[in-house]
């Protein structure tokens, strides 16, 4: 039931097509802290989903990524140095976490 949930979550992820400030950083924040348990689920069925998702998954990440910096060049919302620091850093993460 789970992994249809994950199913489910990146489909509604795939609709929204303009994001807020406070929803920038929604991915590296909530999203994958929340699902890195299912590449390590007991059940083959589970891992499975999950592996047929990274496709969507990573492409709707990257948008999110790309509507994030696009509102941060905009002047949209402006981050502190060390928010800064954090944000980049939590970039090169996602960006590691997708290149597995």
């Amino acid at each position: 039931m789970l992994f249809n949930n994950f199913a489910h979550l990146i489909f509604q992820l795939m609709l929204v097509k303009v994001i807020t400030p406070s929803n920038a950083a929604i991915f590296p924040e909530y999203i994958i802290p929340s699902i890195e348990h299912l590449v390590r689920d007991p059940e083959v069925s589970v891992r499975c989903i999950y592996a047929q998702c990274m496709a969507p998954f990573a492409d709707t990440a990257l948008r999110y990524l790309e509507m994030g910096q696009a509102l941060k060049a905009h002047g949209a919302f402006k981050l502190s140095a060390d928010a800064q620091d954090y944000d980049e850093a939590q970039v090169e993460v996602w960006l590691a976490l997708v290149q597995f």
